[in-house]
């Protein structure tokens, strides 16, 4: 499932680092388009770690120990800093 999740988090670091370091506003066309993709991969992202996270994750812990599901929650914790909108993109937090 991580590795899965890997996938989304190597493309999203990819498309962000392919993007202007500007306020969006002052992008290019191409760039724009990419920043779509962006926020469609991103909110895609965003809703799969929910969906294992808080309707699958319960009864696929049923046998695990205490500290192998605190691991695994921490691992979906590192995954919320790809869900977050860049400043420069529309929406960002500056």
């Amino acid at each position: 499932m991580f590795s899965f999740f890997a996938k989304y988090t190597d493309e999203i670091t990819s498309v962000e680092k392919s993007l202007p370091a500007t306020d969006s506003k002052y992008w290019s066309w191409k760039d724009i388009e990419k920043g779509t993709y962006l926020c469609g991969i991103r909110g895609d992202f965003k809703t799969w770690v929910h969906v294992m996270r808080d309707f699958y994750f319960p009864e696929l812990s049923n046998g695990l120990t205490e500290e192998q599901k605190a691991d695994i929650l921490r691992r979906f914790d590192e995954l919320k800093k790809y869900m977050d909108t860049p400043p420069n993109f529309p929406g960002g937090k500056k």
